[in-house]
């Protein structure tokens, strides 16, 4: 299993065992099944979806921050999946590594990765002990946009629907997608690094 899978299947768990996400869990609402969006890039399958049935919700785990890959390609998944989904959709990406340090970011910083690789020859991802509780913090966050979300009358949807919510990114690597024109804009703030940037 890649080491992103690992990381990505504990952030589903957590969702699906943990958020409210206003209906009975029975009813499938969240949901890790692999829903399929073709692009120009080729087809892509968002990490975990939640469809309320008149709004949504995408939580994708970008370890690294998704650093490596081509911002143009990023902005164009986005826009395919809004444009696929037909409904106000949030969308929310987590960074389950290293957090920079930054007299601007709200943790006492640096912080790294909460994974580790076991000293093996298959070099296991796990999470130690010690940094257990960190790990449930961040998740928290994820938690916290997720409900706000759901909770928003149908109106505000749209207007929140059209913010790309960064969580644990740096401020260098988190852009905006502006919906209307497919278009980036800077990141507003300062340069460093914080728990949640939001888009």
């Amino acid at each position: 299993i890649s080491t992103n899978k690992i990381k990505e299947a504990s952030v589903a768990h957590y969702i699906v065992s943990s958020v409210d996400c206003g209906r009975p869990r029975s009813e499938g609402a969240i949901t890790t099944a692999k829903w399929r969006v073709n692009f120009k890039y080729g087809s892509y399958f968002p990490d975990v979806m939640i469809d309320l049935g008149d709004r949504g919700i995408i939580c994708e785990v970008d370890e690294k921050a998704h650093a490596a890959y081509s911002s143009g390609n990023e902005i164009d998944r986005m826009l395919e999946l809004r444009r696929t989904f037909g409904r106000p959709l949030k969308i929310v990406r987590f960074n389950p590594d290293l957090i920079f340090r930054s007299s601007h970011n709200r943790a006492a910083g640096p912080r790294g990765s909460c994974w580790s690789k076991i000293k093996d020859e298959h070099g296991q991802l796990f999470i130690p002990h010690h940094m257990k509780s960190e790990w449930l913090e961040r998740l928290n966050y994820i938690k916290v946009e997720i409900e706000n979300f759901v909770r928003l009358a149908y109106a505000e949807t749209i207007e929140s629907a059209k913010k790309v919510e960064y969580l644990f990114y740096s401020v260098q690597v988190a852009e905006i997608v502006t919906p209307t024109t497919g278009s980036m804009m800077p990141a507003s703030g300062s340069s460093g690094s914080r728990k949640k940037r939001t888009q």
